[in-house]
């Protein structure tokens, strides 16, 4: 038995009705942890306890998913996890845990870069999964650059449901606010996937400082102006389209980056320059000054200057990015501009900075507006969308890395 059943076609479009009496015509397109997904022709899709249908609309969900509808399955924590009998010491540089928290657990990270007696930003992650504590390692190097500390849940996956998730973050951050050097005004949260998902639920629930969003986007409403967020989409990813809608709501306070691939999380630095971008987001924005922001800065820069020589164009992204960032500070200005005019000036990186300015506005043009729910998000192009690329390869023939994104973009949406 299984409560979500992947890959499952929905139902066709059928009268179900409620043990109170009601009805609805819609198409079943899933069902998990006993509950089902009902998707209407017109109108907002719903989802509910099976155990509200009449009996035969409960066989026929069995008969069709080839499963128990009711069926009620709780993630535990993975055997070889063993809980500790009190929270471990805060090792920085080292993945700790997992932590207790009112029946919840999350692994955590305290960075190396973070001084002694300062209070720091948090990203909390949650995924589609389990929560294991390889996942923090994707996201280590953003922490050390930004100073920041990370958490993931245990627990919230794709088959608990949002309240249930929600709880199980609750239950983490409170822990991680009443024991961590944590800013409560700068807590983040990041997700993949449905993970992504309750990361958006999660940032307005507990008022969020900004989002991290890998493959999905946000639901109607989650989207909100006091928050930042960093979009990354595989270019072939069904969720392309819900991604480029909710990039398109907070455009002004969002940026948008995509890996050639399908419905995965792709090339792991996106994660780190999303972070780096998302503490930059917040220096602007409360125009932050002294020691922290200093310090920040030239890490940034240090790891700007140390990445491959092939991947320089990024070199100089950042130093062009960080030379336009208001209140930069002094020793990072002079850095910053030695970078630029060594790698900022180049013809690969002018076109680079322009092709992720193209690729922005592509989505907001070409996929904000197309299918972002099962079954049209599958398999999906268009005419327009294949003639914008088209134009725009002409111009980005030999950008790096966008010339790959335009020509997986021209592909069908991953099935």
């Amino acid at each position: 038995i299984t409560a979500l059943i992947a890959g499952a076609e929905p139902t066709e479009f059928h009268r179900w009705k409620s043990t109170t009496g009601t009805t609805l015509e819609a198409r079943a397109t899933a069902v998990r942890n006993g509950s089902v997904t009902l998707e209407p022709a017109i109108g907002k899709t719903v989802t509910l306890k099976v155990e509200m249908l009449v009996e035969a609309d409960r066989e026929f969900l069995k008969t069709h998913f080839h499963s128990d509808p009711t069926a009620v399955i709780r993630p535990a924590i993975a055997p070889e996890i063993i809980l500790p009998e009190a929270p471990p010491i805060a090792t920085p540089g080292s993945v700790l845990g997992p932590v207790e928290a009112k029946g919840s657990h999350y692994f955590y990270y305290v960075p190396k870069s973070l001084k002694p007696g300062r209070k720091t930003a948090l990203l909390f992650f949650t995924g589609a999964g389990i929560g294991y504590p390889a996942r923090l390692a994707l996201l280590q190097e953003g922490a050390e650059i930004s100073g920041w500390i990370l958490a993931l849940s245990v627990e919230s996956c794709n088959d608990l449901l949002m309240d249930a998730c929600n709880k199980h973050a609750k239950n983490c951050l409170d822990h991680l606010l009443a024991t961590q050097p944590i800013d409560k005004s700068r807590v983040y949260f990041g997700g993949n996937s449905g993970g992504s998902r309750v990361a958006f639920a999660n940032s307005v629930k507990f008022n969020g400082r900004g989002v991290l969003a890998l493959i999905a986007g946000a639901q109607p409403g989650e989207i909100k102006s006091r928050m930042d967020y960093y979009f990354v989409n595989g270019a072939t990813d069904y969720n392309r389209c819900g991604s480029a809608h909710s990039f398109k709501e907070a455009r002004s306070t969002a940026a948008l980056r995509y890996h050639p691939g399908p419905h995965e999380e792709g090339l792991n630095w996106l994660q780190t320059e999303g972070m780096i971008w998302l503490q930059t987001r917040w220096q602007m924005r409360t125009k932050a000054s002294g020691p922290e922001r200093e310090e920040f800065e030239n890490r940034v820069l240090t790891w700007a200057e140390s990445l491959p020589e092939d991947q320089d164009h990024r070199t100089g992204w950042w130093a062009n990015y960080l030379l336009a960032t208001p209140g930069l500070t002094p020793t990072a200005k002079i850095r910053a501009t030695q970078l630029n005019q060594k790698y900022g000036t180049k013809p690969s990186t002018l076109a680079y900075i322009e092709g992720l300015k193209a690729l922005e506005k592509f989505a907001l043009d070409e996929l904000s507006d197309g299918p972002a729910c099962t079954p049209d998000c599958h398999g999906h192009t268009s005419p327009a969308i294949q003639k914008a690329l088209d134009l725009l390869l002409k111009t980005h023939a030999t950008t790096p890395l966008v010339k790959d994104l335009l020509v997986a973009l021209k592909n069908k949406t991953c099935n």
